[in-house]
């Protein structure tokens, strides 16, 4: 970090990924794996007992994609230095303007921010991560805490893209 305040206590990555507004693009599962190599060689090191992870839109589910990996191929004990998520503005049951946004792109990110009815991505994880959630209430597991933040004014034309609701689903 280079906020003097924080000193060496901290040390900050981002995951960057491109999203087309027109073509195609990049698929979610590639987006994943780019973040997976990227991240698992640091995240891993044993200087980091406590990870926090943020995301925005896309992001968000990403994040908690993430996280599911994590769990997947590391186990509970890493999963545990996993302490809080926050996500801002991902619409965890989609949003009903990816679907007017998918007739005008071709972009594939548009599919996992669907409505949920028509979402299988969505509804996966959303599975997922109750079933985590539910383990970690009975005590079998680490818990995974997930903070979000949601719009509450409308964002001019499109009105209210990602709502209490959706943002905070499962």
């Amino acid at each position: 970090s280079t906020d003097p305040k924080l000193g060496d206590k901290v040390d900050v990555f981002r995951v960057d990924y491109d999203s087309y507004m027109f073509s195609a693009g990049p698929s979610l599962g590639d987006v994943l794996k780019e973040a997976q190599a990227k991240l698992d060689p640091i995240l891993l090191q044993s200087k980091y007992r406590r990870v926090f992870l943020i995301g925005h839109s896309l992001g968000g589910n990403l994040a908690r994609s993430y996280l599911m990996h994590i769990k997947t191929r590391y186990g509970h004990p890493t999963l545990s230095r996993f302490r809080i998520t926050y996500t801002l503005g991902t619409p965890m049951l989609g949003s009903s303007l990816a679907t007017v946004a998918s007739f005008a792109s071709a972009n594939q990110h548009l599919r996992v921010l669907l409505p949920i009815k028509v979402n299988d991505f969505q509804q996966s994880l959303n599975m997922t991560m109750f079933d985590v959630t539910k383990k970690a209430a009975m005590g079998v597991c680490p818990g995974i805490y997930i903070h979000t933040g949601y719009e509450t004014q409308p964002m001019g034309p499109a009105g209210v893209v990602v709502d209490e609701a959706s943002a905070t689903a499962y």
